[in-house]
């Protein structure tokens, strides 16, 4: 995702976030420091991130020279952290307004189990994107590269298994099935590395 494109997407996830922290603010009146307080955090956090460097004529400096791919890291992670405050305050809408009747509070709490999975699956696809350049480390890049392409598809398995277990399991269980998912995905990355480490041992001697 570039520039051109992360942009757009990270303003509108602002717009989404603010318009249901004002639908939340209206409706309920006696909560409204904490719906004020989620419109505002996002916007706060852009800025700060934004114009904060270019108090001193250093940073001023750096801030100019910053690459638009870092740009579009920071609209990616304002995009991400949109997706969950959105997910997070409709949620909280659904279950207050009880759309769902008696079962909205169970609705709620799957969806947003669900959505934590959705999260990591998504980070899961991105962290090699963001890691350090190939080219920038001293190991051998086959090597790097597979492992990166390991870890990305163990994170992104366990995080659809943590998916499924949220919305398709009894909610007694799902929590519990979740974890499970999730940390066999890391144990598996894990070993993964203990293996490519202790493989390229005998190259380095």
């Amino acid at each position: 995702m570039n520039q051109s494109t992360s942009l757009p997407l990270a303003v509108v996830m602002l717009f989404v976030v603010a318009t249901l922290a004002a639908i939340g603010c209206y409706l309920f009146p006696a909560q409204a420091p904490m719906w004020i307080l989620a419109m505002l955090f996002l916007p706060a956090a852009w800025a700060a991130i934004t114009w904060l460097p270019r108090l001193s004529s250093r940073a001023r400096q750096a801030n100019c020279e910053r690459k638009a791919g870092d740009r579009a890291s920071i609209h990616r992670a304002l995009i991400l952290a949109g997706v969950l405050m959105a997910g997070a305050l409709a949620l909280a809408l659904i279950d207050k307004l009880a759309v769902f009747g008696d079962s909205s509070g169970l609705i709620a709490e799957r969806a947003s189990g669900a959505l934590m999975g959705v999260i990591l699956v998504v980070y899961a696809n991105d962290i090699p994107k963001l890691l350090t350049p190939l080219t920038r480390t001293r190991c051998n890049p086959a090597t790097e590269q597979a492992l990166r392409r390991f870890a990305g598809w163990a994170l992104v398995l366990g995080g659809l298994a943590s998916v499924i277990a949220w919305l398709a399991l009894p909610l007694a269980i799902a929590p519990t099935a979740s974890i499970v998912a999730i940390a066999l995905a890391l144990a598996a990355l894990a070993v993964r590395v203990l293996w490519a480490t202790s493989a390229a041992k005998p190259h380095s001697s």
